[in-house]
């Protein structure tokens, strides 16, 4: 039994496709919060200060990821400027969600409120909150009659508030489903923000003694029958701003949320992730909460590449050191090691994963994720599961913070016998992230670098993806392992949100040297990007020859194995040093073949050459008889 998947997971995904856990919300708050009365009239200023720049960072929001675009409520804004804000986010294949306060009466209800949206926005997605409990029939009525009519919401997330009940909320939305029209499609369109794993990552990132298995325990979709389709989790929240005036409990921000951004963005199976713009851009969101908060940008990019290329598709989890696991572990730090409270390993099957379905043989794509939440190193020697796991089989670090990039598989006691556990090593409060096989860093970044080597110089193409707010590019190059060194820098071709390549022919540059370069992205507010590095050396041709002559005739064939193409030169002498026949063959990179017909030839010694260019590459003496 231990070496299948925990069979439950799979009955959960029996009925229904892998979880649509490749959309992600930016979640914020920006001209108002959804705590402000939607009646409230909007300042003129600050609300076209962030259309201007949500506009401007659309471009990039979608490179990296994000599909959705929480924004608040619209009732009084300036409906010309919203529509041309909205087209604009759709552009980039960002759905607008609009904060919507909803009533339990026909005025205010769900309904009327959304077909207004639709009708002057084309608004089709709706994040629903009201000060008391919203009647779950209210909604599933309102999507019916929007059904009805042809227009059907693609998406709503409902706020049941920070204290409601796990198997209420729950119950909340298998209320709402069982009373929608039936359309499979319908039922993953109404979904609820999970507090419940909220307030279990809070306490995980904040408090030293809290046992952070818990988490495992504590979402919406392992806490009760709900899946993830009908959830929403997420880290921080517009909401959280200590309104009781108590610190330490729940209504509290969370200013050191990297962790638990590890856990949302890497588990696919709890729900629809959202990150919060104050998180995401730090002192750049301009919110008065993050005047000191560096950015987590970068490692939030990087965690939706990780999660876009390793982890989407995954359809079950295991929790390997949840409380009560079967799964053994031995701690290589027994004195001053992480306390086996607080880190979190789960392994996520990776058979139907993008990378997974792209592999021969199919699957072989496992992900082993680790979280360490404690404030000494994590060390340990892991039993994992073993269902998809060849015994010959390693585990590649795709974040580049373990401590060591790959582990092998080990045997974990003399007990049970067989390579069953792979070492996992972290600094504190830390994590990574291991792919079953060959695998490399995931480097988020809009830049596509390519590099080629030719015999005397280096060609260095890259591309960006676009180039809003760009101010230029410094092309930085590593000989042979030692630091970088900026070799040359250009500014911005349009600064817009256009694609742009760049050029760049590096000619000095020597044999034998190993190469690496990487492009530096600088924008015009000071910050930075690099981009993936590429390996490079000046071209060697490498050719092989083989001479085998004919049996009964006066043919030879020639066979050559090259790295390159080329033209060939191939050129016939008699013993005095005549040329007797001259030959021109095009070859191609691998293995080609020459005949030559020597029947003109009288009998005696001869000598073939064989010639690329002015250089000679091979001689052979023959005797035709």
């Amino acid at each position: 039994m231990k070496a299948i998947f925990p069979i439950i997971l799979f009955i959960l995904f029996l009925f229904s496709c892998q979880l649509s856990a490749q959309d992600f919300i930016l979640q914020g708050c920006y001209w108002s919060c959804p705590e402000d009365d939607p009646e409230s009239s909007i300042d003129s200023s600050s609300f076209s200060y962030w259309t201007e720049r949500m506009q401007q960072q659309a471009t990039e929001l979608a490179y990296a990821g994000f599909t959705q675009l929480w924004l608040p409520p619209l009732n009084n804004a300036p409906v010309p400027v919203l529509q041309s804000f909205i087209k604009s986010l759709q552009h980039q294949n960002i759905s607008p969600i609009a904060a919507v306060k909803v009533r339990n009466d026909s005025i205010g209800s769900f309904y009327q409120q959304a077909k207004r949206l639709q009708d002057s926005l084309g608004i089709n997605h709706f994040s629903l909150y009201n000060s008391t409990q919203l009647a779950p029939f209210h909604i599933s009525n309102g999507m019916n009659q929007l059904q009805d009519e042809g227009n059907p919401a693609a998406f709503i997330v409902t706020e049941l508030g920070m204290n409601f009940p796990v198997k209420k909320a729950a119950a909340w939305i298998n209320d709402v489903t069982s009373r929608l029209n039936y359309s499979p499609a319908l039922e993953s369109q109404a979904r609820v923000y999970d507090f419940s794993l909220r307030e279990s990552l809070r306490k995980a990132c904040t408090m030293d003694e809290y046992d952070v298995r818990a988490i495992f325990a504590a979402s919406l979709r392992d806490a009760s029958s709900l899946s993830g389709f009908n959830t929403v989790i997420f880290v921080n929240h517009p909401q959280f701003k200590n309104q009781n005036g108590n610190t330490g409990d729940m209504d509290d921000l969370l200013s050191d949320p990297m962790l638990a951004y590890a856990y949302i963005l890497s588990n696919n199976q709890l729900g629809l992730p959202a990150v919060f713009y104050g998180d995401y851009y730090g002192v750049q969101s301009e919110l008065e909460e993050y005047i000191d908060e560096t950015p987590l940008k970068t490692a939030i990019d990087q965690l939706i590449k990780t999660h876009q290329s390793y982890i989407y598709g995954a359809t079950a989890v295991e929790y390997l050191n949840r409380i009560g696991s079967d799964r053994a572990t031995i701690n290589l730090l027994p004195a001053s090691g992480a306390d086996s409270t607080r880190y979190l390993i789960f392994q996520l099957d990776g058979t139907n994963t993008v990378k997974g379905n792209n592999n021969r043989p199919k699957g072989n794509k496992d992900v082993i994720v680790a979280i360490n939440f404690s404030r000494d190193t994590l060390l340990i020697q892991q039993e994992i599961n073993m269902a998809n796991v060849a015994p010959k089989d390693y585990f590649t670090d795709v974040i580049g913070n373990a401590l060591e990039e790959r582990s092998e598989l080990k045997e974990i006691d003399s007990i049970q016998s067989g390579l069953n556990s792979i070492i996992i090593g972290l600094p504190p409060r830390s994590y990574s992230i291991w792919v079953q096989g060959r695998a490399y860093e995931v480097i988020p970044s809009r830049i596509s670098l390519e590099t080629s080597g030719y015999e005397n110089y280096i060609e260095i193409n890259w591309e960006t993806a676009f180039e809003s707010n760009v101010y230029g590019y410094e092309l930085e190059r590593s000989v042979d392992g030692k630091p970088y060194e900026k070799i040359s820098s250009m500014r911005a071709l349009s600064g817009s949100s256009d694609p742009a390549s760049y050029m760049f022919f590096d000619k000095d540059v020597y044999p034998e040297e190993k190469l690496y370069y990487r492009v530096k992205l600088l924008d015009k507010d000071g910050g930075y990007e690099y981009s993936p590095v590429e390996k490079a050396s000046l071209f060697r041709r490498q050719l092989t020859f083989e001479w085998i002559p004919a049996q009964q005739t006066k043919k030879a064939n020639l066979l050559i194995n090259s790295n390159a193409p080329a033209v060939t030169n191939i050129r016939v002498y008699d013993a005095s040093g005549k040329e007797v026949l001259q030959q021109e063959h095009n070859i191609k990179k691998g293995s080609n073949q020459a005949t030559l017909n020597l029947n003109n030839l009288k009998a005696g010694v001869y000598f073939v050459r064989l010639k690329i260019g002015n250089q000679q590459w091979w001689s052979q003496r023959v005797v035709v008889r």
